[in-house]
């Protein structure tokens, strides 16, 4: 209705200006002709007078001319009549009510027409002076002089101004019913409903096309409304199918990496299993054959069944680690999963000669996460950093809780986060290698020692948690990778 009221508005302003305009020149011009017949009709009227006066005159004396100019005024109430003379009341005439020197055209033989005003401030009159076509014995030029009022005239002014203010009035009311119905059916209701469609596009609703009878504009915008919606459509659907797809072999992805992930870390937990089997061996050895009786042969037992369920706790956390499960979220310390993590990898870290080393602030580090995943971006991280570090290096898992503003690619404002970072000595990357280095199987390891899916999968991980992944590495001066995750919100107590 906004744009009707405004269309209105405007035709409204525009059909004025021109109604004004028109009764103005419609006016001007009845008064100019109401001006001129009235003045005929006075010049008319005066010389019929003032050559009647000059044939009595003549014959039957001014006396008789002056009674019948007496007697027209007298048959002509809104008339003033008068015979006057031109030359300073020669004859025992009146002279004109305006100087004689204001009346050149009547030695002329020309009649005079003059608009004065009244002294008690009315419409004023027309003053008609007619000379007589002779001149008369003892009385020299005369002539004819007739005051007509103006106030015929202003009743026809006023009339023709009521009557057009009428029409005007009329014509406008006319003007805005048709806006305001041409407005409301032809602009407002599919304006309305456009922009009723566009709201609905814009929180997703593609559903419901518009169905305009109208072969106009708004219907050919109505018409590309619509195919952009089956377009849009189409591409969500397909955007969808994609996005699912993607999901799946992500998912795959990760749980290969996983797969290779336990492979890589089996020859240094085969470390850790071999010990107790031979112990486990080398007790059962001694209570089968016998050596063992009694009170040894008891304990013999015992310490085979403590072997037995640490071998068991550590084929455990495998069989956890490399299974493939959906993302469930909750809330954890992330010092406590790290710790997990890291302990996880001790046997290979130890098999490298390399020192691995876990520290944490005293900040709560609690976020939502889902543990599998996280505990996985970790051990990827770490078991690089292991790999990449010689024999002698040192590896350091660190934990701290701050403010942080996440990079530009990612988005969002500066907030709490999580920082677990991991550090190594060891070669290092140079720039080339770091910008690949997230990259799916993209590896700088020999073929057969890595599947470049770790780094891609941790990467991901941290992502979809909400988070990002900083590399901070000098050629031959070890690496630094730190993932900053979401920070939850403490807990009142």
């Amino acid at each position: 209705m906004k744009l009707t009221a405004k269309l209105l508005l405007m035709f409204g302003l525009v059909g004025l200006v021109m109604l004004t305009a028109n009764t103005y020149f419609r006016i001007e011009r009845e008064a100019e002709l109401f001006d001129s017949d009235m003045r005929k009709d006075a010049a008319a009227h005066a010389l019929s007078i003032a050559h009647a006066a000059a044939l009595v005159a003549e014959n039957q004396g001014t006396g008789r001319a002056k009674q019948m100019v007496k007697r027209a005024e007298e048959t002509s109430r809104h008339l003033r009549i008068r015979w006057v003379s031109l030359q300073a009341g020669a004859g025992g005439l009146e002279t004109p009510v305006v100087p004689l020197r204001n009346l050149a055209p009547l030695f002329q033989g020309k009649v005079v027409f003059l608009n004065l005003a009244d002294t008690d401030g009315g419409a004023g009159y027309l003053l008609t002076i007619a000379p007589l076509d002779r001149e008369l014995p003892g009385v020299g030029r005369t002539a004819i002089e007739i005051s007509e009022s103006n106030d015929e005239r202003r009743t026809f002014i006023r009339g023709t101004i009521q009557r057009a203010v009428i029409l005007a009035l009329m014509s406008f009311g006319a003007m805005a019913v048709v806006t305001f119905v041409v407005g409301r059916f032809l602009l407002g209701r599919p304006l309305r409903e456009l922009v009723l469609k566009a709201g609905r596009v814009g929180l997703g609703d593609l559903s419901g096309p518009l169905r305009f009878r109208q072969r106009d504009e708004l219907g050919t915008l109505a018409n590309a409304m619509n195919a952009m919606c089956d377009q849009l459509s189409a591409s969500r659907d397909q955007l969808a199918a994609e996005t699912a797809a993607r999901l799946s072999i992500l998912e795959q992805l990760r749980h290969a990496d996983r797969l290779a992930t336990v492979g890589r870390l089996a020859s240094g937990i085969a470390h850790e299993i071999g010990t107790p089997l031979a112990v486990v061996a080398g007790r059962g050895t001694l209570i089968v054959t016998g050596d063992a009786t009694g009170a040894e042969a008891v304990d013999n037992a015992r310490i085979v069944v403590e072997q037995t369920q640490r071998i068991a706790v550590i084929i455990r956390q495998l069989l956890d680690f490399a299974r493939s499960r959906s993302t469930e979220k909750a809330r954890l310390d992330l010092a406590v999963l790290a710790e997990k993590a890291v302990a996880l990898l001790v046997p290979m870290a130890k098999k490298s000669g390399v020192t691995l080393i876990a520290s944490a602030n005293a900040d709560t580090l609690q976020a939502e996460v889902d543990p599998g995943q996280i505990e996985q971006a970790v051990t990827n991280l770490v078991m690089n950093a292991i790999q990449a570090t010689a024999g002698g290096g040192k590896v350091e898992v660190a934990l701290s809780r701050g403010r942080a503003k996440p990079p530009t690619e990612h988005g969002g404002g500066e907030g709490e986060f999580i920082a677990l970072t991991v550090s190594d000595t060891g070669s290092g990357m140079d720039d080339e290698t770091k910008e690949h280095v997230f990259e799916p199987f993209f590896t700088t390891k020999d073929v057969g020692a890595g599947t470049g899916l770790g780094l891609a999968v941790t990467y991901g991980i941290v992502r979809e948690h909400g988070g990002w992944v900083d590399v901070h590495s000098e050629f031959g001066r070890g690496s630094r990778f730190t993932i900053h995750l979401p920070a939850a919100e403490e807990r009142s107590t």
